[in-house]
């Protein structure tokens, strides 16, 4: 029995060397994984956009739009918030589309 969990630590161990994937494991996969000595590698953190917003001219208003779906004629959904010139809140709204297509989101 000794000799079998050995070769079965062995074996996990060199093929889990090999691979090149990151891992999201959770605490507990973890666990298993560095009682396999296995070495993890992990995700590399998503690149910063910084992104500045103005707010419009004067007298103006500014609707900041986005949209999002799942696929071709599967959950989408829509949404806005309006802007004064003094960036002051005026209104917003966020709308689940059913059966419809990402170009109409």
């Amino acid at each position: 029995m000794k000799y079998a969990v050995s070769m079965l630590i062995a074996n996990v161990s060199l093929c889990g060397n090999k691979t090149s994937k990151t891992t999201n494991a959770s605490m507990s996969d973890f666990s298993t994984i560095k009682v396999f000595k296995v070495n993890i590698h992990s995700s590399k953190a998503p690149p910063i956009k910084e992104v500045l917003w103005h707010p419009p001219m004067h007298g103006l208003v500014k609707c900041n739009t986005d949209w999002a779906s799942l696929g071709n004629h599967e959950t989408s959904a829509c949404g806005a918030i309006f802007i004064d010139n003094n960036a002051h809140f005026l209104a917003c709204f966020a709308q689940k589309l059913e059966n419809e297509t990402p170009f109409i989101a």
